[in-house]
């Protein structure tokens, strides 16, 4: 069974209730857990839960962000209202560890922030190991006001890969695994392998025959060449992308490669941090991927190819169509040159990224 959840408020109400009927295990991971309203509601139900498993694995990205502010940074010191969100998060956790919550950061930084750019940007819970949680939405206020969804799913077998994984990463161990079920594939992708995993969806891009569609908002290579070559060869290519991106010049980037690619590029009205990928409306990629450079090479990633039948439609009725009458007609940039340059650059920065965070 195959639920698509919209937006944060939808997801909160059904994993609260999933929380709280837990008998055995709820376990999580997540890049973001901020002491705010989300964090804490999230804290409070694990508090109160029941079952004896109750364990969160937290990126290290959380001790030094928060808010999409760097903890360090000079104006930090000051900032009141920051340092107030610090002290609220470093309590939430303290109390979540006095109530038998079980929490472990993950992916240490590094000397010099050197290991920075190689991030456990896995998001997932699994609950009672049948029920499973995969999906972009991270457990702080601003990622909850973005639009995103979550996929719920009761599969035993899925939830026991997502479970292996858990544990694997808990335990400090990034592994690549694999799991099949009827309608579903499930890639989990180590951040060091991740080009076999996305393989796939490469070969499904290749044999693209009649539409593919594109939610992202960080969309750039090495996805761009295999989608520019099915839009040559006829392939009706869209690209919805955020108008509010909070990476400016990533929406300036895909407005360039549409204009290049042959795409057709929507802008949706708000900032929107969904990821996913519809192809010759067969087959659906979600999960917690950008599509972009750093969750090919660096992030440890979850990615899930949806074959059901049932499941696309309704993401198909509830997420696609209501985002494309929302998204309005983008406007290509004129220039031709800068976005060249900004490409090469692009390519030079996660060259180094991936140097500088290798171990």
């Amino acid at each position: 069974m195959i639920e698509i959840l919209v937006d944060a408020d939808e997801f909160w109400r059904r994993l609260e209730q999933d929380v709280s009927g837990a008998r055995h295990s709820v376990v999580l991971q997540t890049l973001s857990f901020e002491g705010d309203i989300a964090g804490g509601r999230l804290a409070e139900a694990l508090a109160a839960a029941r079952c004896a498993d109750r364990r969160i694995v937290i990126d290290s990205f959380t001790r030094y962000m928060l808010s999409g502010r760097f903890r360090y940074s000079p104006a930090r010191l000051v900032d009141r209202a920051f340092r107030d969100e610090l002290e609220s998060t470093d309590a939430m956790i303290g109390r979540l560890r006095a109530s038998g919550v079980g929490i472990r950061f993950c992916n240490p930084v590094g000397a010099l922030l050197r290991r920075l750019p190689a991030r456990n940007h896995k998001k997932s819970v699994v609950i009672d190991g049948r029920i499973a949680y995969v999906g972009g939405i991270n457990f702080s206020d601003h990622n909850f006001e973005w639009h995103d969804l979550m996929l719920r799913i009761e599969d035993a077998r899925l939830a026991r890969v997502l479970m292996e994984d858990f544990e694997d990463t808990w335990a400090g161990r990034a592994v690549r695994r694999y799991g099949e079920s009827d309608g579903l594939e499930l890639h989990v992708l180590d951040g060091r392998t991740n080009g076999l995993g996305f393989d796939r969806l490469f070969q499904l891009v290749e044999a693209a025959e009649r539409s593919i569609v594109v939610e992202s908002p960080y969309l750039s290579f090495p996805f761009c060449e295999p989608l520019r070559r099915a839009a040559r060869r006829g392939v009706e290519l869209t690209v919805i992308t955020p108008a509010l991106n909070t990476i400016d010049s990533l929406k300036r980037y895909i407005l360039w490669q549409g204009r290049r690619s042959g795409f057709r590029v929507r802008l949706y009205p708000r900032m929107s941090h969904l990821k996913a990928m519809l192809i010759d409306g067969r087959w659906l990629i979600v999960g917690s991927s950008n599509f972009d450079y750093l969750s090919y090479r660096r992030h440890q990633e979850i990615l899930l190819i949806v074959r059901d039948r049932t499941a696309i439609e309704t993401f198909r009725r509830r997420v696609l169509e209501p985002d494309l009458a929302l998204s309005a007609p983008a406007e290509h940039p004129g220039w031709r040159r800068g976005g060249h340059a900004w490409s090469a650059a692009l390519r030079g920065v996660g060259a180094a990224a991936a140097l500088v965070s290798r171990t």
